[in-house]
């Protein structure tokens, strides 16, 4: 018993950053990014102990500066690394440097019960066009680092999420968005779906994703049905179709979305 509990806290402690990732804020909270990058495949990590940005990220171009801030507040107004953007460029004698702004918010709610929709105000989200930044927060790094792990991610699949400017959608590149679940018939074991298919068709061997509050379930459409009628295809520009699933209606809630899993 006493080896047991000597290895959980070791575990407890080797483990600490994901719940840092979640609730901390100062140096904390940057130790917690930079093993969640490290975590998601990258490996040039600094610290550069500038009194600036927090972190860089040099594995690709742009080098990336990372400013981290934990805050319970709804909206981030205070960013400062638009301004550091100009100096390192001159320092490194290269445009290709970009700024990614990591917040905490809300820190001392629970995750789940956060607004996760209204995070940054319309002043930094002008901002972060204007200047190229991008904005994401450490529960969207947690989540992917999660799904990451568990769905066996390549790193060149999500490397590309954090290159992007303003708020930034946390999806892997092999991801297509394709609609989301409407309903579900238990009877039929199937979920009703709502699907705008703009580029991809879909038919029975696709694979599929249903994105939930905090992990991903991925799934191989088995059959389809529209009105009842079984369909080898659903064509670009169908709005409705009936996919089986092992997920139940209670996990599946109105408005998952869903997405199509491209070829590897």
């Amino acid at each position: 018993l006493s080896k047991l509990e000597i290895a959980i806290a070791e575990e407890r402690k080797k483990l600490s950053y994901w719940h840092d990732l979640i609730t901390s804020t100062d140096r904390p909270l940057i130790d917690a990014v930079k093993k969640a990058f490290h975590v998601l495949g990258f490996k040039q990590i600094i610290d550069p102990n500038n009194n600036q940005e927090d972190l860089q990220i040099r594995d690709y171009r742009p080098i990336l500066l990372l400013e981290i801030l934990g805050t319970s507040e709804n909206c981030i107004d205070d960013t400062k690394i638009w301004r550091y953007l100009a100096p390192r460029m001159q320092e490194y004698k290269t445009f290709e440097v970009k700024g990614l702004i990591i917040v905490n918010h809300q820190k001392d709610i629970p995750p789940l019960e956060r607004d996760n929709e209204n995070i940054f105000s319309e002043k930094v989200l002008k901002k972060a066009q204007e200047y190229n930044l991008g904005l994401i927060t450490t529960w969207d790094i947690y989540r992917l680092m999660k799904n990451a792990l568990k769905l066996r991610w390549k790193h060149e699949q999500i490397k590309d999420i954090f290159y992007q400017t303003g708020q930034i959608n946390p999806i892997p590149n092999h991801y297509q968005y394709i609609g989301t679940v409407e309903n579900f018939d238990e009877s039929q074991n199937t979920a009703q779906i709502i699907i705008d298919l703009e580029k991809f068709e879909l038919q029975p061997g696709d694979k599929i994703a249903f994105d939930f509050a905090v992990e991903i379930e991925e799934q191989k459409i088995e059959n389809i049905k529209q009105n009842d009628e079984n369909r080898g295809m659903i064509e670009i520009g169908n709005l409705t179709a009936a996919i089986a699933t092992k997920l139940s209606q209670e996990e599946l809630k109105h408005e998952i979305r869903l997405f199509k899993i491209l070829e590897e």
